[in-house]
Parts: C-alpha cells; sequence; structure tokens
C-alpha cells in the first residue's frame, strides 16, 4: 500500500509498505497515458471511450514534462480533442494499484507534535517566528512512547517519555531533524499544526541557519497557499510525510459545531479531560519561568489529549479509509472536489471510459435550497423529519449526469410543479426525467454520476447492515476480536457517507470537471420541490387529522436572511439590522465560530408586522442572527428610495393586484404584472409601490 505519492520533475516520489509490512521509498519514472478521439492513419482497435460514446485512441508523448508540454501545445488545436488525467500522480496509484486497495491501519507511522514557545514579545508571530521554541513533544502512535526535546533540568518519571535535555535551542532543533530523519512518520497530526506548529517549526529553523528540508524523506518542503479565519495564509506541504491536522479533521468530519475550538474545549466535550491548568501564574512567561516541570507535562498533556481523541474518534482512519477508497493521498480528503473527480475517473476507467481535460472554473450563482420563514414561539410535540441523503437521492432518481442531459428546456417552476398546472407531457412523451428548473434528462441509459452514487450507497448500506450483525453478536458472546471489525466497518460507512454528501458540493463547485450550472441548479430546485411537497402533505394530513382548515403545522426548514445595512424598526427605533445585533446582549443561542453563524436571543424588544387583511402589528422579536451565506442577493426599492438587500429565498410582504390578497413570497418570484410591493412607512399606515421599476 501507498502512504504518499508526489510528482516530482518526471518522477513519482512513492512512499509506502510491502505485503510483508516493511517500509519503502522509491523514485519511479513514469510516462502518462492520454487519449484523443482524432483518428491519424490506420490507428490499432481500442476499447477505450468518450462519456458520449466516440472511440478514443492511446497517446504516450513521453515523460512527465513533455506530456505537460504536449498538453498545452495542443489543448487549442481544433479536430485534436485531448482526454485523461493530466495530475499524474492519480494516474499513477490507479497504475500501480488496481482494484480496490486494502490497508492495515497499524503500519502506518504517525507522529503527533505540539511544540512550545516563549512570549517574550506577546504571542509568537507565526510568520516571522521570533520567539524561541522551548519545547518540542513528538508521540509516536506504534509505541504510545513520547520524545521530548528541551533545554532545561527536567526530573522524568514516566517511563513512556524520553526526555532530551540539549545544550541551546539550535543544538535541541538539530537534534529534532536527526531524531526525524532517522524514525520519519507517515502521517504528522496535532491540534492546529498546520497554521502554527509546523510553519513555525519551518521557519525558526531557517532562521537559526538550520536545514528544515530535513523534515521531508525527499529533502523537499513546498510553500502553499490555504485560507484560515477568512484571510489567506502561507502554510508547508512536506513532500512524503503527510499532514492530518486534527482540528481540521475534527471540524470537517464530526458535523457538529461547538462553541469554541481550542483543544482544552474539545478535549473536555470528548474525553472528560483538559489540559494541564496552569491559571495560578500570571502570565504563560511566568508559568514556564518558575515551574519547568510542570511546563514539560503540560506540553506532553498536548499530545496525549490528541492521540486520545484519535484513539475515540478515528477521524485519521477515516481519512485513510476516504483515500484509499478514492485512490488519493491522506490530505486530499479535505477537498470534496479532488475526492470525487478521482473517485470519478477510476470508476470510469474501469469501464474503458476516458474523461475530459478539467477546464478553468468560473463561479457561477444559482439558486439555492428552499427556505421557510420559521413559526416563533413555543410548540409542543415536535417531530423531526429528514430525507436520508437528499441530494444524492435526486441525482440519482432524475439520472442526473454530465453525459445524460439534453438540450430539452422546459418552462416550469416549483409553484407550478406543486400545483400540478405546468405542462410537463413533452417530457413524458420522449421519456425524459423533468427537474425542477425545466432541463431533462434520458432515461434509457444510466449515468456514470447517479451509478456511482447508486454503488456507494449500496455499499455503505451493506457495512452498515453487517455492522449491525456484529454488534448483535458481540452482545452475546463478548469476543473482544469483533470489535476490531465492528471499529472497521463503522469507519467504512461513515467513510461513504461523507462521501455520499460531499458530492453535492463538488457537482456544484465551478472548480469541479464535470460542472455544469443545469445541474446544480436542477439539484437544489428539485430539492426546494421536494421539500415543500412534503411540507404541504403534512399540513394537509394535520389538518385533516386535527380537524383544522389551512392551519400551517410546519413549524421551520430553514432561515432567511437579510444584509447587515437593512433599516429595521425596533421600539419604534430605526436602525440597521447590524446595529441591532451588536447592541443586543450575547445571550447566545449558537455561537459557531468556525462558520461564522451567531444566533443571539433577545428579550423586551419588538417590531412591526402586517396581517394578511393588511393591519399594521407589534410582534416579539425572539432571536436576532448572523450569519454567512452563498447565495443570490436581491435589491428592492421603493419609489421613495428605501431600500432593503435580502438573499434570493427571504420572504417580502406583496398584495396580489388582482385579489387583493397579502402574502409572503420570495424575490425571485416578484412579478411586476402581478404584484405590489408593501413597505411599512409608519404604525398607522402602508404604502403599496409598484415593483416593476424598482426591482432589480
Amino acid at each position: 500500500m501507498y502512504t504518499n505519492v508526489f510528482a516530482y520533475g518526471n518522477k513519482i516520489l512513492l512512499r509506502g509498505y510491502d505485503t510483508k509490512g516493511i517500509s519503502f521509498k522509491e523514485k519511479v519514472d513514469f510516462q502518462p497515458t492520454l487519449f484523443t478521439t482524432a483518428r491519424k492513419g490506420n490507428p490499432p482497435q481500442s476499447d477505450w471511450k468518450t462519456l458520449n460514446g466516440q472511440t478514443a485512441y492511446e497517446i504516450k508523448p513521453g515523460s512527465m514534462r513533455e506530456t505537460k508540454d504536449f498538453v498545452e501545445m495542443y489543448t487549442e488545436v481544433e479536430g485534436f480533442p485531448i482526454y485523461g488525467m493530466t495530475q499524474f500522480e492519480y494516474q499513477f496509484i490507479s497504475d500501480r494499484y488496481p482494484g480496490e486497495i486494502e490497508f492495515d491501519a497499524s503500519k502506518i507511522r504517525i507522529f503527533t507534535i505540539d511544540i512550545e514557545t516563549a512570549t517574550e514579545f506577546g504571542f509568537p508571530n507565526v510568520k516571522e517566528a521570533n520567539e524561541e521554541i522551548l519545547l518540542v513533544s513528538i508521540m509516536d502512535n506504534r509505541t504510545k512512547n513520547k520524545v521530548v526535546f528541551g533545554c532545561k533540568d527536567y526530573q522524568n518519571n514516566d517511563p513512556t517519555v524520553k526526555y532530551l535535555k540539549c545544550r541551546d535551542e539550535i543544538a535541541m532543533l538539530q537534534q529534532v531533524l536527526n531524531f526525524w530523519r532517522n524514525n520519519t512518520p507517515d502521517v504528522i497530526t496535532g491540534w492546529n499544526i498546520n497554521f502554527f506548529d509546523i510553519p513555525y517549526l519551518i521557519r525558526r529553523v531557517r532562521r537559526l541557519g538550520l536545514e528544515a528540508e530535513l523534515l521531508s524523506p525527499w529533502n523537499l518542503i513546498r510553500d502553499e497557499k490555504a485560507f484560515h479565519n477568512n484571510n489567506q495564509e502561507q502554510i508547508f506541504s512536506i513532500p512524503g510525510v503527510s499532514i492530518l491536522d486534527y482540528l481540521e479533521l475534527y471540524k470537517k468530519f464530526t458535523f457538529t459545531a461547538r462553541e469554541s475550538y481550542r483543544l482544552d474545549h474539545i478535549a473536555e466535550v470528548e474525553l472528560g479531560q483538559n489540559k494541564l491548568d496552569h491559571s495560578e501564574y500570571s502570565s504563560f512567561k511566568e508559568f514556564y519561568t518558575k515551574n519547568w516541570t510542570k511546563f514539560v507535562q503540560y506540553n506532553i498533556i498536548d499530545v496525549e489529549l490528541v492521540d486520545r481523541l484519535e484513539d475515540r474518534l478515528r477521524l485519521i482512519n477515516l481519512a485513510y479509509t476516504l483515500a484509499y477508497k478514492a485512490k488519493i493521498n491522506y490530505e486530499d480528503v479535505y477537498s470534496p472536489v479532488k475526492t470525487w473527480d478521482i473517485l470519478i475517473y477510476n470508476y470510469l476507467r474501469e469501464q474503458n471510459t476516458v474523461i475530459p481535460l478539467k477546464g478553468n472554473g468560473k463561479k457561477v450563482p444559482f439558486v439555492g435550497g428552499y427556505v421557510k420563514e420559521p413559526i416563533t414561539g413555543m410548540h409542543k410535540w415536535v417531530a423531526s423529519f429528514d430525507l436520508n441523503s437528499l441530494y444524492p437521492s435526486l441525482i440519482m432518481a432524475y439520472n442526473m449526469s454530465p453525459e445524460t442531459i439534453t438540450d430539452t428546456m422546459l418552462k416550469v417552476n416549483v409553484d407550478e410543479l406543486i400545483e400540478k398546472t405546468s405542462d410537463t407531457i413533452k417530457a413524458h412523451e420522449l421519456n425524459y426525467a423533468l427537474t425542477a428548473n425545466g432541463w431533462t434528462y434520458r432515461r434509457d441509459k444510466p449515468g456514470f454520476l447517479p451509478n456511482l452514487m447508486k454503488q456507494l450507497y449500496s455499499d455503505r448500506v451493506k457495512a452498515k447492515k453487517e455492522m449491525l450483525r456484529l454488534e448483535q453478536e458481540y452482545e452475546q458472546s463478548k469476543d473482544p476480536a469483533l470489535e476490531q471489525k465492528i471499529a472497521g466497518l463503522n469507519t467504512l460507512q461513515m467513510a461513504l457517507k461523507v462521501t455520499l454528501n460531499s458530492g453535492y458540493g463538488a457537482v456544484t463547485n465551478a472548480y469541479f470537471r464535470y460542472f455544469d450550472i443545469r445541474i446544480g441548479e436542477g439539484i437544489t430546485m428539485s430539492g426546494q420541490l421536494t421539500t415543500r411537497w412534503i411540507a404541504r402533505k403534512l399540513n394537509e394530513f394535520l389538518n385533516k387529522a386535527g380537524k383544522t382548515q389551512n392551519q400551517d403545522y410546519v413549524a421551520a426548514l430553514d432561515t432567511d436572511s437579510v444584509v447587515g445595512d437593512t433599516i429595521i424598526t425596533v421600539n419604534g427605533k430605526k436602525q440597521t439590522i447590524e446595529q441591532f445585533f451588536n447592541e443586543t446582549p450575547n445571550d447566545y443561542i449558537k455561537y459557531d465560530e468556525f462558520n461564522n453563524n451567531y444566533v443571539k436571543k433577545v428579550l423586551g424588544k419588538n417590531t412591526f408586522s402586517i396581517d394578511k387583511l393588511g393591519n399594521i402589528n407589534t410582534n416579539n422579536i425572539n432571536y436576532v442572527m448572523k450569519h454567512k451565506v452563498k447565495k443570490r442577493l436581491f435589491k428592492i426599492t421603493n419609489k421613495l428610495g428605501d431600500s432593503v438587500t435580502v438573499t434570493e429565498d427571504h420572504s417580502i410582504i406583496v398584495k396580489d393586484k388582482k385579489t387583493g390578497e397579502i402574502k409572503s413570497i420570495s424575490p425571485k418570484n416578484i412579478n411586476k404584472n402581478k404584484h405590489y410591493i408593501i413597505n411599512i412607512v409608519d404604525t398607522d399606515n402602508y404604502g403599496l409601490y409598484n415593483a416593476s421599476k424598482n426591482f432589480k
């Protein structure tokens, strides 16, 4: 099995373990394969085909450099289309490791690392690495032993700890590099190591005139860019060694928002254990200056906590499973686009189908999911309905795939489809599947995207079923051998679940090889149709059961938004919604710093609303929310110059010109011939303004 594959020049740099569990590293000359549909002379018979069924012929331009030059030279040549995987490390993995890859996680060597620095000038500057590194602790997952490097005396009584006292910082860091080179790990982990420990260590080593490249078995360090807290920052990759930051794994794969992502808080939540408390000291500097022994223990406990988190959560094991399923490097699992791109590549390759070259992505806004205005207040006997893998299910149900979409588009919308007033006869006549945005899909042949999702879904069901069977068997036998099998199956089914759920994110990403806005919008709008249809049917059922009429029993489906500079009236005072949020006490119902999603409880505040009869009322404000959105924005301006900017699924109060009915609709459904927009001017009156001239 491989542990890291890196394309460098004309070589593939490969690390892994052979069938006997012995580690190896190789430099491999690799000549990639490309394809074209252009026929030159009498090419040999070919079993390869494109997604559209054309015969494709192999091309072998030479080395990896020569192949890259070939692609650049012929990409724009008319009549000579090129196909194939041009990220050559993944083509190599597929060549070298055909079929399912079996792996033994116990063979993969993980170092859990934590560094402690001085704070002579305040919090250490990662970009400058201006503070001395005081301690480096490394824990080996195979032995659970720790090696601690420091420059002061330490009385060690722990047999699992080896403390190495060094002459000074330079000698200490050289010792770290020597130890690393002699015991090179396959994976390094720790808490926030991508944005602190690793970049700080590399920059500090270089600042002191030492060779940071010794951290890599190939003597290579790569500078990369990554976004962190909404800022682009420089990080480092170490070819030959995978960096799996446990903080990032936790955020990515636990699917639970935490009020804080500090290691201390997460360890308390997950393990019931905290970092070593040092609150008796007035500063961190006083801590490491006055109590070196406790400071070393503090450093050791940090690596132990991360190791214990992995023992409990198995997130690194999850990353392995995802990587080997898709045939990618461990670090690639953070990217659903990369995961699905290579997953599809290997799936199609098994069917002798070649892939198109990847284009240059350009972000395009499109309609998002359905959002319903929540019915606020206390609700009793609440039931929650969850659609199982909604978006993957829609892709499978409508057979949505790049090679099954047709040129036929019908003029339909969600409202008309719910009311069954849309003309869908043509889709039925042509035996096409019709999505809610009007685009149609062939049903006479299965698409590769729904087929692949169906396979992943089926594999997950099988793994979960077998896991549950073994759990029942374990309850009877208490056989320890079953525990490992159960844990492995649980990791597998979770990996398949993660892959399935990330598929939509890949398909709707403009940088995805197969991105098509028609498919992306078809998924989200068909999702709207599904959720709104279910809400309607639930209301019909509950109104009949409860002998009520037109009662809305669906309390909430999502949230909607306006932008921060929107003027609102609170207790008779006009202010922006952002000012109101900032002035509201920090009594948080939700505090999700990672996703920038915050909800505050509101007491004693009210604002105006209008009922269906046109009466102005005051209603209590229960909460105020501030959060990020990736949706289209609409700006609505009336004749007085008042304006509001809202998300595409926000509720706008309108009056129907024909019936006089006052109702709420989304801005994209405003019709200049049917609606007036209502703007509450004061508590005694409301204005009716024609939307046609002022709506953008």
